[in-house]
């Protein structure tokens, strides 16, 4: 194991753990974050190749605490109120004290920004030039945006706690969205943007982290499920050119059977305690995911997940995505009247255009389908997504 392996394995699985410990001991998690980054920087110094500590982790952890007892003794001759050094409390990092730091950085008084930065900067210890360019931003205002979320966390006096009693759903929910929001930029990303592709990984070990602190939460086993089915299909999401490949046209061979059957023991485990938002998109993912080929999709039953995902979140993208799933199911007119009253709501959404496009031409509506593929091109996110939408209207002016 070389010493870059040995840090990266603990950042994944103590990172969290640690600035957590550290910011109940001394009151200012800002100050626990210092402390574990100066323990990283000491070990780039102290370790070796071939003599890395038997245990990298137990290194790091005392390194980063006699660091936080200097800041608290120093702190306490300013105050003039020393204290013994052997009074100061030893704290273990405990698997809570990750998820306390989770909910932390989750806290709904921070904005989305803000919130998106301290995970991946105080809950995953990423470098702030690595989250900048994850986000296609410079370091300069990404380093902004963290100043602002831990003023926040301080002015504030956000508690370093994990929720109870009636704010926990809420709470949690919003833990959930943060590392849904992670996965999804990161799985958006083409295989060249590898910095943003590694939010991929990033959120799934976050994922994990909520799965053994919270087992009895179907939600966090139905997000888990939902993050490996989706990210099973990313080596045939792409071109070799970078371009978008729609599901229906990917090389089903190079999806990853692991990932899926991995999805697929988590999605029993989350439906045996539930079926809320994720657990239900999970289910969708998974009947995707059997499929050996994209006629053989169960359309019918795919509807039906969509029918239960719109009760419990009622969106105009989910109503979008079950008018998709309904015509595949039914037919182009059943997708017209469920997509008619979306039109103003998703007047600039490409995906709308696209979907109008794709039953007008099953329709054989040529024309029409030309100038929604037209609509769709012009509202395009991404280079990525441009090319394929491109692609389709060639196919139907072929057509007209």
């Amino acid at each position: 194991m070389t010493v870059e392996d040995a840090l990266t394995q603990v950042r994944r699985h103590d990172w969290a753990r640690l600035v957590g410990a550290l910011g109940r001991l001394t009151g200012d998690l800002a100050v626990a974050e210092d402390c574990v980054q100066d323990a990283f920087e000491k070990s780039l110094v102290s370790w070796k190749e071939g003599d890395i500590p038997r245990e990298p982790a137990a290194w790091i952890r005392v390194t980063a605490r006699n660091k936080a007892i200097d800041y608290l003794r120093k702190k306490s001759k300013r105050q003039e109120t020393e204290v013994p050094v052997d009074e100061w409390p030893a704290p273990e990092p405990s698997q809570r004290d990750g998820l306390a730091l989770l909910f932390t950085c989750a806290h709904p008084a921070l904005s989305l920004e803000g919130q998106i930065a301290l995970t991946l900067r105080w809950a995953l210890g990423l470098d702030t030039s690595v989250i900048a360019r994850a986000f296609l931003t410079s370091e300069e205002t990404m380093t902004r945006r963290l100043t602002r979320a831990k003023t926040k966390v301080r002015e504030s006096a956000i508690p370093l706690i994990v929720p109870e009693g009636e704010l926990w759903p809420q709470r949690l929910d919003t833990v959930l969205g943060v590392v849904y929001l992670l996965f999804n930029h990161g799985n958006d990303a083409s295989p060249r943007e590898v910095e943003r592709a590694s939010l991929i990984l990033e959120a799934q070990e976050l994922s994990d982290q909520l799965t053994r602190a919270l087992p009895q939460e179907s939600e966090v086993w139905g997000l888990a499920a939902l993050l490996h089915l989706t990210r099973a299909r990313r080596p045939a999401r792409f071109d070799g050119e970078g371009a978008l490949v729609l599901l229906e046209r990917q090389e089903r061979a190079l999806w990853n059977k692991a990932d899926i059957a991995e999805g697929q023991n988590l999605l029993t485990q989350a439906l045996l305690l539930g079926s809320g938002i994720y657990t239900v998109q999970a289910a969708i993912s998974a009947c995707h995911d059997r499929a050996q080929r994209a006629e053989e999709t169960e359309w019918k039953e795919i509807a039906l997940w969509y029918r239960r995902l719109e009760l419990l979140w009622p969106t105009a993208v989910v109503r979008l995505n079950r008018a998709v799933a309904e015509g595949r199911a039914y037919g182009p007119q059943a997708a017209f009247v469920l997509l008619a009253p979306l039109a103003d709501q998703l007047a600039e959404y490409p995906f709308f255009h696209a979907a109008q496009a794709d039953f007008l031409e099953q329709a054989g509506q040529w024309d029409a389908a030309v100038l929604a593929w037209g609509r769709a091109i012009s509202y395009a996110p991404s280079p990525s997504d441009r090319v394929e939408l491109e692609r389709r209207r060639g196919l139907s002016e072929r057509h007209r």
